[in-house]
């Protein structure tokens, strides 16, 4: 198998998109690697990357089960539509609400702090050594 390369990833990928299980387990990953992401990172580009390759397959599953049931019944996608716009929005909102919190917590940098002079630094030297000796003598 290691030398098959990602062919038995990409069959396990596309196999997914048949089932609905697996499509509803495309869409959490894709949420969920969407969501760390967001955080700022290293590693938020090839996670971006990884959701949307994701979510791509799960949007062309989803779409051909949706064609399949539609040509076969022509029933309406509207009342399983509704609640994944609920779940999806409230987890954008709480992403939302989680980097604002953060950001919020983080201390403000905007200010660059200069470094402190020569004369500052002997001055806090001396001072220093001034505490040191009259600590040992007493």
């Amino acid at each position: 198998m290691s030398g098959e390369g990602s062919k038995p990833v990409a069959a396990v990928l596309v196999g997914l998109t048949n089932f609905r299980l697996g499509r509803v387990l495309l869409w959490t990953t894709t949420v969920f690697l969407g969501l760390l992401a967001l955080v700022p990172g290293p590693d938020s580009g090839i996670l971006w990357g990884m959701a949307a390759i994701a979510g791509v397959l799960a949007l062309i599953g989803t779409g051909t089960a949706w064609w399949k049931e539609r040509q076969g019944s022509r029933s309406s996608p509207i009342p399983w539509l509704l609640p994944r716009l609920a779940v999806g929005a409230v987890l954008f909102g709480a992403a939302a609400l989680l980097m604002w919190w953060r950001r919020r917590r983080e201390p403000e940098s905007d200010v660059p702090v200069s470094p402190p002079s020569a004369e500052q630094v002997d001055q806090w030297a001396t001072a220093e050594l001034g505490r040191v000796s009259m600590e040992r003598s007493s």
